[in-house]
């Protein structure tokens, strides 16, 4: 399923958990992605001053960014093709562009690291990557193993659309998994949760269910943090609150009070039609 992964590297070493992540994913082909940021120089302008980057510097900036790339695959022990990538413009744009141009099947990215991803998980780049972006979207804190996963669900074939994705994160990481249904309306919803787990108890990845009431962000955060969760798992779209979560204070919540790995996962077209 993640047959083409994009990994964006800053230089950080921070950033560079974002590949160990990717390698176990056992992609057919990995991309390396870095956005040279070029040293700028100060201009007179008619009021004041803009700071620019020189011709010079953003050569320079393209070659160290190949070399680094080029350091970081002498220094990997994987199996899968390594191919990089240095292209120059706005982060979070290059990096959408990136995954649209390349088909890509998951952009794996550190929530931290300097030149704009420390911004990642408070700032414009990563609510533009996660918006825009035209697959998954896998964003880790560190190099710690992704055993204990949640995927969010409400009961809708929009946030199903998280399901396949997160278990096949899971099988590919030897994890396990457990859908989780925050809801007023226990009811219906521990019906559906018995069914979605029912559904997948013979496949390849340890299954369970949760059904909790309160307010989504709310509830996923306190869940996660009680049952040590390495990453949680939910998709753009969906009722009963998903539909905001990639625009609105669920998923900035979540970001920004989460402790583990977070997958967000674009609803299909067909899906939301």
């Amino acid at each position: 399923m993640f047959e083409k992964i994009l990994v964006p590297l800053d230089g950080s070493k921070l950033a560079e958990f974002a590949l160990h992540h990717a390698c176990k994913l056992q992609p057919r082909e990995l991309i390396l992605l870095r956005v040279p940021v070029p040293q700028p120089v100060q201009l007179d302008v008619l009021a004041g001053y803009s700071w620019l980057p020189s011709d010079d510097k953003i050569d320079l900036a393209r070659a160290e960014a190949a070399d680094y790339l080029r350091d970081v695959v002498n220094q990997m022990m994987t199996p899968c093709p390594v191919r990089t990538l240095v292209s120059s413009g706005d982060e979070a744009s290059v990096i959408i562009d990136s995954a649209e141009s390349e088909n890509v099947d998951l952009i794996v990215m550190s929530t931290h690291g300097y030149s704009g991803l420390t911004r990642w998980i408070l700032g414009s780049v990563t609510e533009r990557v996660l918006r825009q972006a035209p697959c998954p979207v896998l964003a880790v804190r560190d190099d710690m193993a992704l055993d204990n996963i949640i995927i969010t669900v409400d009961g809708s074939q929009h946030a199903e659309s998280a399901v396949v994705p997160g278990l096949e994160v899971a099988r590919l990481l030897d994890g396990q998994v457990a859908f989780l249904y925050v809801t007023n309306e226990r009811q219906h919803a521990e019906a559906y949760v018995n069914q979605l787990t029912e559904r997948h108890l013979n496949g390849p990845v340890v299954v369970s269910g949760s059904v909790l009431s309160g307010k989504p962000a709310d509830a996923i955060l306190e869940h996660a943090e009680n049952v040590a969760a390495d990453l949680i798992v939910m998709a753009t779209h969906g009722r009963t609150g998903l539909r905001r979560w990639v625009y609105g204070s669920v998923t900035e919540k979540v970001l920004r009070g989460a402790q583990s790995a977070l997958m967000v996962v674009r609803v299909p077209s067909d899906v939301l039609m």
